[in-house]
């Protein structure tokens, strides 16, 4: 089977990608939701789900029970030599090569093939050949060209996935951020909108006397899915921040905003 490892759990693929940042959505930790998208940092249903493009043909790496005995819930690594994971190409490439090792059709399919883009750029930050400094300043400078790549040694690496390096090191990004500016009001039904400085993404934040829920909303200003637990937003304002808020998902169904920080209020 094929998928990725997140947050050390493996998502078996589902052949279907995002249609906001066209990356491959997997199945949805909420019993009410479809699929997630690690990428967009969002949950919904089947129709904002497309099939996933042919053309993608990510490098893997190959792992499978330990002891290739099923009932064991941990996995081992294909290693080398060396004790470093083997990284291959391409999903066919680790096929042939686990066919010239002995390893027949009948056990492959009890194998996991991982996607494993980030892997030579982890390995490379280990061995100090990138440093953090740069992927910042690589996404800063994506970010100010409209996406143009500077840094030859991040030039294959897509903007999300510097993302995902970056905030996986604690010390240099503890959470995902959003910058959020104000896009409108619905008074009659409690509602106030922001739109996300870098995608440009709906978001309803509903207030009912104490109580602050966060969702994201259709084109059309309906909430939809409750945020992901340990977002930050950044409520701006004339290029300012005004307000902070941190999320917390209480359930599948709700997430509460809590303010941190504010300057001025509403």
């Amino acid at each position: 089977m094929t998928g990725i490892f997140h947050e050390r759990r493996f998502y078996e693929d589902t052949g279907l990608q995002c249609r906001h940042c066209k990356r491959p959505v997997y199945k949805s930790d909420i019993l009410a939701c479809a699929y997630q998208c690690f990428a967009c940092e969002k949950d919904f249903f089947d129709d904002e789900a497309e099939p996933l493009s042919a053309s993608r043909n990510p490098r893997v790496m190959v792992a499978q029970r330990i002891d290739g005995i099923t009932l064991n819930t941990e996995l081992e690594m294909l290693l080398d030599d060396n004790n470093e994971v083997i990284v291959f190409d391409n999903k066919a490439e680790a096929e042939a090569y686990l066919l010239e090792h002995g390893v027949d059709a009948e056990e492959m399919e009890h194998m996991y093939f991982c996607e494993a883009t980030l892997d030579p750029l982890l390995r490379a930050i280990e061995a100090e050949e990138v440093t953090l400094a740069e992927i910042s300043e690589e996404l800063d400078y994506r970010d100010r060209s409209g996406g143009q790549r500077w840094n030859d040694s991040l030039h294959e690496y897509a903007t999300m996935e510097l993302q995902e390096v970056e905030a996986s090191f604690p010390i240099a990004n503890e959470s995902k951020t959003l910058r959020l500016h104000w896009a409108g009001d619905n008074e009659g039904y409690y509602r106030t909108y922001y739109r996300d400085e870098a995608t440009g993404d709906l978001y309803a934040l509903m207030k009912f006397l104490d109580t602050r829920t966060w969702h994201t909303a259709t084109p059309a200003g309906e909430p939809d899915m409750p945020l992901k637990d340990g977002l930050h937003l950044e409520i701006v304002e004339d290029g300012q921040v005004i307000r902070r808020e941190n999320i917390t998902r209480v359930n599948d169904y709700t997430s509460i905003g809590v303010i941190v920080d504010e300057e001025d209020a509403e």
